[in-house]
């Protein structure tokens, strides 16, 4: 099946790097971020006058701009260039700070497969478990109580318990992962000037009181992607199509908005991938309220992460 992402929200998928202000130079009149190609730099003959300032600027990370002063020998070397939200323009023209990258294939932004099926398997494992597991409530709560609800031991044992009540051993592949069981391929890829903005992201609630503000490459609100996704026969012998896998991930989803506080689109199907998705979304939190266990050692999260207040990360519509 052919499937529509849409992106509600601003979306990060990290790659586990980030940008330094070395790497990066802004363009105040238009608002836009760019990122250098250090290598390119590097080897263009007016670079050598700025070379040793650079070296030693560099090792306390400043602002490549403050160091080099020909705009001119930086707009040779753009690798790409990005909006800069209204909410970060003014953060990061006065204090540049590190900026974590999103993840890209040759150099173009996607959406990993691998993403959408894990915020599936999420609400999947929230849904066999709540429907189909009422009478294994002991169980399951003796795996979650107090010591024990963290480990990845007692996750395996959750996901083993939930692919058992789905798929009967006699119905199951040699193989009974649930990443065997979905395939979902990687979105197509766009440029970053046509997908990415740069956000800037707060860590609200911490005991201090204090904003951590954090740069992130993001997918733009209305950013639209293409994938693929397919079911295979034993999810559809027991009643999971691809539709139902999404209004599944929907009625989790729905659940996790709100009990995260933030407002969004009531539209078929949301789904939520990527930072910012709070332990509602990848824990069982959820799961241990409806089934009304207690004694659960991890407790709702105390930080949130917002854009502009109020703006939560990582909400996208799937159209079917």
């Amino acid at each position: 099946m052919k499937i529509k992402v849409t992106v509600l929200s601003p979306v990060h998928i990290g790659s586990g790097e980030e940008i330094s202000p070395t790497e990066y130079f802004i363009d105040r009149q238009r608002g836009w971020f760019n990122r250098l190609n250090l290598n390119s730099l590097f080897l263009d003959v007016k670079f050598r006058a700025h070379r040793e300032r650079f070296i030693t600027e560099a090792a306390r990370s400043r602002y490549i701009g403050q160091i080099i002063s020909d705009d001119s020998l930086l707009n040779k070397h753009i690798l790409y260039s990005i909006p800069i939200s209204a909410e970060a323009r003014q953060e990061i023209i006065n204090s540049p700070k590190n900026v974590k990258t999103f993840i890209k294939s040759a150099g173009r932004v996607y959406l990993p497969g691998s993403s959408l099926k894990g915020s599936i398997l999420s609400a999947f494992l929230w849904h066999v478990l709540k429907e189909k597991s009422q009478e294994k409530k002991a169980i399951i709560e003796e795996i979650i109580q107090v010591g024990k609800g963290q480990s990845a031991q007692a996750y395996d044992k959750l996901l083993n318990l939930a692919l058992g009540r789905v798929a009967p051993v006699e119905h199951r592949p040699e193989n009974p992962k649930f990443s065997h069981w979905l395939d979902v391929a990687d979105s197509n890829t766009i440029f970053p000037q046509e997908s990415l903005q740069i956000s800037l992201v707060k860590v609200k609630g911490s005991r201090t009181g204090r904003e951590l503000p954090v740069f992130y490459e993001t997918i733009k609100k209305d950013q639209i992607f293409w994938m693929e996704i397919k079911a295979t026969e034993v999810l559809r012998k027991e009643g999971y199509s691809e539709k139902a896998l999404f209004q599944i991930a929907h009625d989790f989803y729905s659940r996790v908005a709100q009990k995260d506080g933030v407002s969004v689109p009531n539209v078929p199907y949301l789904l939520r991938v990527g930072q910012g998705a709070t332990a509602f979304s990848t824990s069982l939190l959820i799961l241990a309220e409806d089934l009304r266990i207690r004694n659960y050692a991890l407790r709702p999260p105390r930080t949130r992460k917002r854009i502009a207040d109020h703006t939560p990360l990582g909400f996208v519509q799937i159209g079917l």
